[in-house]
Formats: structure tokens, C-alpha cells, sequence
């Protein structure tokens, strides 16, 4: 008998038990093409079942809108047949999880049975709780617009009215997931949470899902919260297997995984562990959202009361302006809520305390003075004007402008008729220079309105007709004065009064006036330059002379060209016979370059004296001539000398090979061979160019399409060169004109100095040198170190020169000529860390530019552009 109740007692038990366990496999409870919606287990619908979608993505992406729209209408009757009586669920699809409402089911559907469910798992209600919030909202204040609510009623679920974990867990997770937004960055269980999260401890989700603010649970209560709910969600205490599958809690394994990502924030709130989410962290930022908040209210309270006045304005618009230190805890949305509440009322406020500055300033007395007097306050009535509209803005200063101009009506016309009585004459020029200083000083501040403007248009019309008519009286008295530098500086400084202000020397009048100084600077620069070249014949001669009588008639040594004796010329002199046949380069490998180096045609030539062809060129025309000729070597000839090894360091490795080889001690000694002390002397500058340029040299070697080709033919041009220099002395002879011009020039070209050009008639002043008397005149700097580094920044390997960015420009020292001799300046380039700023600093030798020192290699000189530098010295970049 007992087998028999026990054998029944089983068999009831596994009937009662058979759908939970058939319900594992799920049935489809909806589809649509690739979509698919499983029906939770039978009997396990609860409170808020969760339905899993599977399909191409999310359903809850925005693409997929109209197939979640079909879901939405489908589920309710769907949805009745398997779990009646349910007004909400949980759709999962991906990683996003929403709460959905159903809507009454269509007619026909069958209609919701009672929920098979106890007591203990009542659903959800579909309404949250009704909390009010912790500050109660102050009055509205029916003088200005409704101020907008800060804290509003929250839409999350209590705790209390979920009764199963599942439930509970969900309210929990909701809650968590209401601190993000759309800036919040996506978040991960092994890092710290976003500060943004601490928004979910304020008062609204607070109250709504705990009925209590943060800062008024107790920790024991913090502590019960975790051990019976959080710690089940978070999975840190095992939940009970299905006491008929025996298998684990999916729903509560799910939940586990989605709140790993929270566990830090939960242990630390709410066990009190350390970190950014400690209870005494989270209770002081509640307390000052609550502070901020008031202080919203208090300030839009107090808007809404203000009277219209200006006082009250710059109060609004101060807060306005501080709100966003003030606010720093609420969103973004409360802060523009609270800055754009301010601002309308300062719109609201703008017109009537606009209209009423108007009317007090309608009571102005006539004068400049008055005028003056109201530009500076409808200056400090700017925040004002600009809370205004469009079009109330625009008729507000139009009415301001009349009025200003009604003010200074008077005085302008009396001005205008003084303007018009000056006469046509060199006084008169002095007269109205005078004029618009007292004119500028009396309406100072009121430009830009359109009487005083037109004044300002008149003024130019008479001073053209004053200037035209005194110009044949000034064109008079600079033809009288002297050819003198003394005279024609102080008729200069006569012009400079009558034409005080750059933009005044700018202007075409200026060119008339100034042509005649011109004109007389040049015949005096005539004057100096005839000057200069009978002293330089003369001295020429004795030169001769000189020569002549310490060394005899000197016949050419073997093999120096033409036979019998020849004079030797003095550096500098001038030949008069000097032509295209005085020197011969014919057949030479450079033929071309040595017969741009005699002629004096710098500009023809591509390379720069840095270069290691013209260098390696230069000491052999010092060593041909040398051995060639030494006896036209002046007296004071000195001896070149060289470097010779006398200890090597070699390094082998462990096999006994050689691995490198280095001088470890060099000595200086003689060659033999003298050369002329300046040319030396230009030599060893050189050598120091090189020395310190051998970066750039072997950088430009090694961006070449085929380097070792190029360092072959680099070698091969210096041995060409080396040639070149032993055939020039002995085809021209030692002490031919023509090579001793070709030696000048040679000199020169490496000086970086401009040259002595074939058919000179002798030397002539260029614009840096000045006339005696005359003070000099700097050119536009600005824009010679522009051309100058935009020229050079062709053979920079990774920088990029911004054209148009060269500032700063400053003559730091000058000559005693009054010339600039260093000038620094800065630009902008681009490079490996984006746009950066560099600086040069431009030398002059004898008023020429000479080196550039860039600010990342501050000693190495870089030669300037010698067309650019010619240009210069021909006055190219003076003012015009």
C-alpha cells in the first residue's frame, strides 16, 4: 500500500514538473524574415519576462526601426497566449536592452487569463513611484517666464515593488543604466566607471528606486541592500538551481554578466570599499547637487522678480556668465535649461532699459564734448544692445547714430569752412598738416560715423588741391639748395613735416614731392662715385709705381703663359681695356662658370660658395698660382700649410680584422707653397663654412635619387675643377689683367660680396652705402628675411617655410654707418610635430647680408640667395 501512495505521490510530481521541463526547448513566438523572437519557458513568464531577438544585429538600431515598429504591434496578442495578463517585458537584442509597454491586445485575440502567478511574483506597477523630491521647488514668480524645473519626478521602478530577484534585478539595472549618456564612454568591468556615473545617486533615481536619498541610509542598511539583492544580481552569492532541472538561474546568470561591469561602483557605494564611489564621495556630491541646484533656482527666481532696470541686467547677465562654474555638476541639458532661462530675461529686460538710456541721452547738450560723452556709454550699454533682436537692435542704433551726429553738427561745420580757407601754398601745406592734427584730437572717438567721416573725405580733397598747387614751389626751392648731403638731409626733414604719418608717405603726393630730393641725391652719389675713382687711379698708380720699382722689370717664370715682362696689377684696380678676350678659359671643363666668375655675372651661377666643388676650386687656384707664380706674390705672401696624421687608432675584433681606423693625433705643417695673406685668408674662412655645414652637405648627398652616383660625380667636378684652375694660370699668365680679375671676383664670390662687373668704369655706390652726409635708409626687412628663408627653405630635407609668416622682425645692432649688421626675426614651418615656430638671425658684412643662422643649427652659416642679395644692394626692397 505505501509503494502504491509513494508509486502515485512520483507520478503526480513528474506531471506537475513535465512543462517546466518541456519548456526548455523555447517555441518561436514571433518571426519576421531573419528575425526571431523565443517564447520565455511555460510557467516562467514572471513579472517581466525577458525575450531574447535573434537576428542580423539589433533590432533596436535605428535601420531596423520598421521591423521593431511589426514586433511592437504583433506582441501583445502573441504574447497573451503564453504569459496572459503581462503588460510589460524585457527585449534583449545584442547588447542593448530596452523596456517595452503592450498595448491591449487587437480584438479577437483571446483575452488575458488570470495570472496563474502567486502573490509573491505580482508584476511590476506600470506606473512608478510617486516620491517628491528632497528640496521642495520654490514659487514661480508670475513677473517673468516659468522657471523651468530642475528636479523632476523619475520614471524608475522601486525596489519594493519587485518581489522576485529576477525583478529586482532588473529595477537594479535599470537604475544603473540610466547614468549613461551619450557621452559617457563605453564602459568595461575592468575599468573604473565614467564620473558621470555618480549621477544615479541624486535624489530623483534615489528616491524613486530606494524611497530614501543616498546621504540619509545608514551602513548597515547599505550593507543588507548588497547582501540580499546586489550580490545575487553581481552572482557574488550563488543562486539555487531549479529544484526540478537541477540546472542554474539563466536568467540570474545573464543578469550576473551585465552587472560585472557595475560591480566596483555597487562594492564601493554600498560596501564602502575605497575609490571615486565611496558612501562619504557619493554623500558630498549629492550634497552639492542639491546646493548647485538651489542655486539655480535662487538665480532664476531672482530673474524672474528683477525689474527692468540695469542693475538687475548685469546681475542676470553675471550669473549667466558664472553658471557654468556654479553648475559644474549638473548636465548639460539642466545648464543650458538655467543659461538660456537667464538669458531671455535679459531680452525681455533689454528694450525697455534700452529706451530708457535713449531718453536720458536725448537730453544731451550740443558739443563734442557730449558726443565723446555718450559714445562711452552706449560703449558700457554694449551687453545691453546685444540682448536686443535684429530689427530692435537696428532701428535702436540708428536712432543713436542720428542723434550723436545731430550733437556735433555744429562744430563739424565750422571745422569743414576753417578746412576749406587754407590756401594753395607751402604754408599752407604746414597749415592743413596742422589742421588735421587739431581735427584728429577733437573728435578722437568718433569715427566711423558717417559726418564725421565725410569730414574726414573733404579733408583729403583739399589737402590733394593744397599739395598740387604748393608742389612747383617746392620743386623750386630743392632745385636751389646745393649738391651737399647736409642740404638735402635737411630738406628731407622739411618734406618729413609736411608729410608726418606713414599713410601720408604713401600716398602719390609723396612720390612728386620727393622726386626732386631724388634727383639731387643722385647727382651728389655722380659727385662721390667720380670722387672715388680718380682717388682710385691715383692710388692705382702709385701701386704701380711702387711695385715696379722694388722687384724691376720681372720676366714670367717657365710655363706661365705669355713671354716678356708684364705689370703686376694691384687688387681693385681697373683696367679700361679689360674685355671678353682679357681672359681665356676656352676648352676647360668649367668653362662656362670661370667666365661668369671674370665678367663679374654672380646671378649666372647655380652654386653657392658652400659648395664643395667651388671650395675644392678655390684652394687649387691657390695652390696653381702659388707654385706657378710666386714670384708676383706680394712681399707679404705667407705659407699654406696642411694636416698630416701622425697616429692612427685602429680597432680589430676578435679574429684580428680590422674594423675601423681613425687619426687619433694630427699635426700642422708647411706645403711650400705661399699664397697672397688675403686670399688665404678667404681660404680659411671657407674651410670653416664646411667644417660646420658637413651635415647638410652629406644629408644632400644622401637624398639624392642614387647617392653613391652623386658622391662619384661630386669627386669627379673637384678633380675637373683642380684641372681647370693649373690651365686658367697658364694660359692667362701670372700677372695678366685678366686673371687678376678673375682672382678679385673669385674672392668675392666666396666673401658672398657683390662683384666687379665687366665695362665698370669704377666703383659706384650701391644703396647701403650711404651718401656722405645722408643718413642711411633702411629697406623693408620684413620682406627681404622672408625671400631670403622662403629661397633657402628649397633645400630644407623635411621642413616646410610657410610663405607669409615672417614677424618679429628687429634690427638688433647696425655698423657705424648707421647699416644694419644683425637682424633676427621669426617664422613659422611644418614639420614632424606640426606647425612650430622657428627664428633666424641674419648677419650684414660691409651693409651686405652675409650668413643665416637658423635656430637649430645657431653656428653654421647659411649663404643668402645672391640674386636676392644683389637686389638689396640695387635698393629693390626700399619703401615705396
Amino acid at each position: 500500500m505505501c509503494r502504491e501512495v509513494s508509486t502515485s505521490v512520483l507520478l503526480v510530481t513528474i506531471a506537475s514538473g513535465l512543462p517546466f521541463l518541456l519548456g526548455a526547448a523555447n517555441s518561436e513566438l514571433w518571426k519576421e524574415g531573419a528575425w526571431v523572437v523565443e517564447a520565455p519557458p511555460s510557467g516562467q513568464c514572471g513579472s517581466l519576462p525577458l525575450l531574447q531577438v535573434k537576428g542580423p544585429g539589433s533590432i533596436l538600431d535605428p535601420q531596423n526601426a520598421s521591423v521593431f515598429a511589426n514586433l511592437e504591434k504583433s506582441l501583445p496578442a502573441a504574447l497573451a497566449k503564453v504569459c496572459p495578463g503581462t503588460r510589460e517585458v524585457i527585449l534583449m537584442s545584442g547588447r542593448t536592452r530596452r523596456l517595452v509597454r503592450l498595448a491591449e491586445p487587437a480584438a479577437g485575440a483571446a483575452p488575458p487569463a488570470p495570472s496563474p502567478e502567486p502573490p509573491s511574483r505580482r508584476r511590476l506597477e506600470s506606473q512608478p513611484t510617486a516620491v517628491e523630491p528632497v528640496q521642495p521647488q520654490p514659487a514661480t514668480v508670475v513677473s517673468g517666464p516659468a522657471i523651468p524645473a530642475l528636479t523632476r519626478r523619475s520614471d524608475l521602478h522601486s525596489l519594493s515593488s519587485a518581489h522576485s530577484i529576477e525583478d529586482k534585478c532588473e529595477v537594479l539595472l535599470s537604475w544603473l543604466e540610466s547614468g549613461k549618456t551619450a557621452s559617457t564612454p563605453a564602459v568595461n568591468y575592468r575599468y573604473r566607471q565614467a564620473p558621470e556615473m555618480l549621477g544615479i545617486f541624486r535624489d530623483e533615481p534615489m528616491m524613486a528606486v530606494f524611497e530614501m536619498p543616498y546621504d540619509k541610509t545608514e551602513n548597515r542598511w547599505r550593507l543588507e541592500q548588497h547582501e540580499k539583492v546586489i550580490s545575487r544580481c553581481v552572482g557574488s552569492t550563488p543562486s539555487r538551481p531549479n529544484p526540478f532541472t537541477h540546472q542554474p538561474n539563466r536568467r540570474l546568470m545573464q543578469y550576473s554578466q551585465q552587472f560585472a561591469q557595475y560591480a566596483q561602483l555597487l562594492d564601493q557605494a554600498f560596501l564602502g570599499q575605497p575609490g571615486p564611489f565611496e558612501p562619504t564621495t557619493v554623500s558630498r556630491y549629492v550634497q552639492q547637487v542639491r546646493e548647485q541646484i538651489g542655486w539655480a533656482q535662487q538665480a532664476m527666481t531672482a530673474a524672474a522678480a528683477g525689474a527692468p532696470t540695469r542693475s538687475s541686467f548685469d546681475r542676470i547677465r553675471g550669473q549667466q556668465q558664472a553658471a557654468g562654474s556654479q553648475l559644474s555638476l549638473l548636465s548639460a541639458s539642466e545648464k543650458s535649461q538655467v543659461t538660456d532661462y537667464l538669458g531671455r530675461r535679459q531680452t525681455e529686460m533689454a528694450p525697455i532699459i534700452a529706451e530708457e538710456w535713449f531718453r536720458e541721452a536725448s537730453a544731451s547738450q550740443k558739443g563734442t564734448a557730449s558726443a565723446k560723452a555718450l559714445v562711452n556709454s552706449h560703449a558700457a550699454l554694449a551687453p545691453v544692445v546685444n540682448a536686443l533682436n535684429g530689427e530692435t537692435r537696428g532701428a535702436f542704433e540708428d536712432k543713436y547714430r542720428r542723434l550723436v551726429e545731430s550733437l556735433v553738427a555744429e562744430p563739424l561745420q565750422a571745422e569743414t569752412t576753417r578746412l576749406q580757407a587754407i590756401p594753395a601754398t607751402l604754408p599752407g601745406v604746414l597749415q592743413i598738416t596742422a589742421w588735421k592734427a587739431s581735427f584728429d584730437a577733437g573728435f578722437q572717438g568718433l569715427r566711423g560715423f558717417s559726418a564725421v567721416d565725410a569730414a574726414g573725405q573733404e579733408f583729403n580733397q583739399v589737402r590733394a588741391r593744397v599739395l598740387a598747387g604748393a608742389l612747383p614751389s617746392w620743386m623750386q626751392d630743392v632745385g636751389a639748395i646745393p649738391v651737399d648731403g647736409a642740404a638735402i638731409t635737411a630738406k628731407r626733414r622739411e618734406m618729413e613735416t609736411l608729410f608726418p604719418s606713414r599713410e601720408d608717405r604713401s600716398s602719390p603726393q609723396f612720390v612728386q614731392y620727393e622726386a626732386p630730393l631724388r634727383a639731387k641725391e643722385d647727382q651728389l652719389r655722380l659727385r662721390v662715385e667720380a670722387e672715388m675713382r680718380k682717388q682710385q687711379q691715383e692710388a692705382n698708380a702709385a701701386a704701380l709705381l711702387s711695385q715696379q720699382a722694388a722687384a724691376g722689370v720681372q720676366r714670367e717664370p717657365s710655363g706661365g703663359g705669355a713671354t716678356g715682362a708684364k705689370p703686376v696689377m694691384a687688387r681693385g684696380g681697373q683696367s679700361a681695356a679689360l674685355t671678353e678676350g682679357s681672359f681665356s678659359a676656352s676648352g676647360l671643363h668649367n668653362e662656362r662658370v670661370l667666365m661668369s666668375l671674370y665678367r663679374g655675372d654672380f646671378t649666372s651661377i647655380e652654386f653657392d660658395r658652400d659648395e664643395i666643388g667651388f671650395m675644392g676650386m678655390f684652394g687649387q687656384y691657390l695652390n696653381s698660382y702659388g707654385r706657378q707664380c710666386d714670384a708676383y706674390l706680394p712681399a707679404n705672401k705667407v705659407e699654406m700649410t696642411r694636416q698630416r696624421c701622425t697616429a692612427e687608432m685602429v680597432t680589430r675584433n676578435g679574429y684580428g680584422v680590422e674594423v675601423s681606423r681613425y687619426c687619433s693625433n694630427w699635426v700642422t705643417e708647411g706645403t711650400g707653397v705661399y699664397a697672397d695673406p688675403q686670399m688665404y685668408a678667404t681660404k680659411r674662412k671657407l674651410d670653416q663654412i664646411a667644417a660646420g655645414d658637413a651635415f647638410r652637405t652629406v644629408g644632400k648627398m644622401l637624398t639624392q635619387r642614387d647617392p653613391i652616383a652623386g658622391a662619384m660625380n661630386m669627386v669627379g667636378n673637384a678633380q675637373a675643377a683642380m684641372a681647370d684652375m693649373e690651365e686658367v694660370v697658364q694660359k692667362n699668365g701670372c700677372a695678366s689683367a685678366g686673371l687678376k680679375r678673375f682672382e678679385e671676383n673669385l674672392m668675392l664670390f666666396a666673401l658672398n660680396k657683390q662683384p666687379i662687373r665687366l665695362g665698370d668704369s669704377g666703383p659706384r655706390l650701391s644703396a647701403i652705402a650711404p651718401l656722405p652726409g645722408i643718413p642711411f635708409r633702411d629697406q623693408n626687412y620684413t620682406k627681404l628675411v622672408e625671400d631670403l628663408v622662403g629661397e633657402h627653405s628649397k633645400t630644407w630635407a623635411m621642413n616646410r617655410f610657410q610663405r607669409g609668416s615672417v614677424g618679429g622682425v628687429a634690427v638688433s645692432s647696425r655698423d657705424g654707418q648707421g647699416r644694419p649688421s644683425k637682424v633676427v626675426a621669426h617664422y613659422t614651418y611644418d614639420g614632424f610635430s606640426g606647425r612650430s615656430q622657428g627664428s633666424v638671425t641674419l648677419n650684414f658684412t660691409d651693409g651686405l647680408p652675409e650668413c643665416m643662422y637658423f635656430f637649430d643649427f645657431p653656428a653654421t652659416c647659411r649663404t643668402p640667395n645672391r640674386k636676392i642679395v644683389a637686389a638689396y644692394a640695387d635698393g629693390a626692397y626700399q619703401e615705396k
